[in-house]
Formats: structure tokens, C-alpha cells, sequence
């Protein structure tokens, strides 16, 4: 790293100046933990994510945001399926799954949205391509600081490398009808998928100064990861922020309907969030104030308790038109 041999490199984003670390033997620099929105938290809780404020001095950017916060649960469903899925024999399973739980695991918090950039190279004049990493977790769990994606390997090829948080489950897709009263477009749920194009939009306007090619945007992701690649691909507010797209092992997009009711998309989440509301003691009108008001453990305390309880991206007609099925 010609300019960047200093062993705490600094980067100036739009939002300020942010100091990361070098690894590989000073072949890569890793900068974790960067808020590419503002804390979806208070009266931004279940809103589009909003602009990251801005800092003064520099931020350090060694550790990992906190995760979003999710179901331990599926969490581990979700990692015993990525494992039993290697093809590896059943001794190295069985190790790996007894090991399972002394890994470190990542804070969790409703303030979830951050980012993480790994290069080869800080000079803006390289213009290396970009591969923007998208998590699966079945659309409930899962980080970008997954110890599976902390690894310079990928971008020892000559990439940069982002990888991010966004909501999942009741956080990231909760839908109801007064959400969808006070949105301009009328619309509630997919939170999550608006969190991913925020990223994206933070790539554009940041990643020249990791040596990135704004131009040259590749996003790639598995299971859930890979179902929200087709969903990018069909959202009318993802155009022009990526370039290619690599989905891998994407679940049946269509089927994570809520509770798999009719595809009826959208109203049919707005009835899924209204019994959610009831099941939390809250019925009439100005259930959404009433929600806001409780905390997240409140939250996802009656959220882990109901198996039945599941909130997915939804075809709202607006960020997600139609299913992908549909439109290819």
C-alpha cells in the first residue's frame, strides 16, 4: 500500500474522517463500523433510513457496529444449515457445530446500521472494482461482521470489499396499516431492502476514497442475501447504484409472504403487523404510537416466543413492484 503504509490509515468521507487498521502483513486496510444512516431508532423506528450525521475529528473505525437486533433462534438454524450445506464429512460437522457456541457473537441493537470496507488500496486514482456483500439469515438474523466475512481474502484480489448491517424480522419488514398512513407513498414494510439501497447510495458518494470504482459495483449475497439481489435488480430506487449482480442460493422469492397467505403483498403484511399488535395487548386506533413506546427486548421478547411470527420483504407496488418471478 504505496501512500497508505501508515498503520492506522485515514479516510475522508462525506460524513468525516474515519481511521481504520491494516492486516495481511500491511496488504489491506479494513475500516469496520461506519454509519451509513442514521440510528433507526425512537420516531425512526420502522421509517426509511435517514442520512448519517455528521462528525468532527476522526472517528476510529476498528470494531463492528452492533448487529441488527433478531432471533437467536433462527440464528442457529440458519448457521447449522450453512454448515451442514459445506459437504464437509460429519466429524469436521459435528466439531465445527460443538464449537459453534464459544465463537464471539456481535452486539445486537435497534442501531444496527453500519457498514465495514476492506482495500488493497486507498488511492482514489486505482478505481478497483467493488463487491458489495449482502448477508443471508432468512431475512431474520445475520451482520455484515459475521465472523464467516471477516477475512481480507477477497480483497487481496484487487477489490474493495463492503459488507453491511441492515433490519431484519420485526425491525426490518414489520408492516400495518397507520405505517402506511403516515408514509408519503402509502406504503409500510421493507425497511430492510430500503436500508440496502441506503448502503448502495453510500457507496456512490463514498467509495472513491477507498480506491473503489463507483462505476464498477458488483452485489452479491446467499439464501436471504441472494433473495434480496433479485429483489435490486426489480426495485425501481436501486437503479444506476450497481453495476452486476451475483445471487447465490436465493430462497423462492414469492414465498415469504407472510405466514404464506395469498400473494396479496402488501395487505396482507398490514393484517400480519395488526396481529402482531394484538398479540402485544394493543388493539384501536394509535397502536403505532403505542408500539414505538415499548422497547426493543419488549418487542422481540413476544416476537421470539410466537414461531408463527415472521415479517419478510413484501410486493408493496412500490419499492418492490413485483415479484422477481414476475418481472424477468
Amino acid at each position: 500500500m504505496a501512500a497508505e503504509i501508515d498503520d492506522r490509515p485515514v479516510v475522508t468521507t462525506q460524513s468525516g474522517q474515519i481511521e481504520g487498521l491494516l492486516e495481511a502483513d500491511g496488504q489491506c486496510a479494513v475500516f469496520r463500523g461506519i454509519p451509513f444512516a442514521a440510528p433507526p431508532v425512537g420516531p425512526l423506528r420502522w421509517q426509511p433510513p435517514q442520512p448519517a450525521a455528521a462528525w468532527a475529528g476522526v472517528r476510529p473505525a476498528h470494531k463492528f457496529g452492533p448487529a441488527a437486533i433478531q432471533r437467536a433462534a433462527e440464528l442457529r438454524r440458519f448457521m447449522n444449515a450453512l454448515i451442514d450445506g459445506q459437504g464437509w464429512n460429519p466429524l469436521r460437522r459435528g466439531f465445527i457445530k460443538a464449537m459453534m457456541p464459544f465463537l464471539p457473537k456481535p452486539a445486537q441493537s435497534e442501531d444496527c446500521l453500519y457498514l465495514n470496507v476492506r482495500s488493497p488500496r486507498l488511492d482514489p486514482a486505482d478505481r478497483l472494482p467493488v463487491m458489495f456483500w449482502i448477508h443471508g439469515g432468512n431475512h431474520q438474523d445475520g451482520s455484515g461482521g459475521d465472523i464467516f466475512y471477516d477475512s481480507p481474502a477477497l480483497a487481496l484480489h484487487d477489490v474493495v470489499v463492503v459488507t453491511i448491517n441492515y433490519r431484519v424480522g420485526l425491525m426490518g419488514f414489520f408492516a400495518h396499516p397507520e405505517l402506511s398512513a403516515e408514509s408519503p407513498a402509502g406504503i409500510s414494510g421493507n425497511y430492510g431492502l430500503l436500508d440496502q439501497i441506503a448502503a448502495l447510495e453510500w457507496v456512490q458518494a463514498n467509495i472513491a476514497a477507498f480506491g473503489g470504482d463507483p462505476d464498477k459495483v458488483t452485489i452479491f449475497g446467499q439464501s436471504a442475501g441472494g433473495e434480496s439481489i433479485l429483489h435490486l435488480l426489480t426495485a425501481p430506487r436501486a437503479r444506476g447504484l450497481f453495476h452486476k449482480a451475483i445471487a447465490q442460493s436465493p430462497a423462492n422469492s414469492g414465498q415469504h409472504i407472510h405466514l404464506r397467505r395469498p400473494f396479496a403483498g402488501r395487505s396482507a403484511a398490514e393484517v400480519h403487523g395488526q396481529e402482531f399488535a394484538a398479540q402485544m395487548g394493543l388493539t384501536g386506533p394509535d397502536q403505532l404510537t403505542r408500539l414505538r413506546a415499548l422497547s426493543a427486548t419488549e418487542l422481540y421478547d413476544q416476537y421470539r416466543s410466537h414461531p408463527e411470527n415472521g415479517f419478510f420483504p413484501v410486493i408493496d407496488g412500490d419499492i418492490l413492484p413485483a415479484s422477481p418471478l414476475v418481472a424477468f
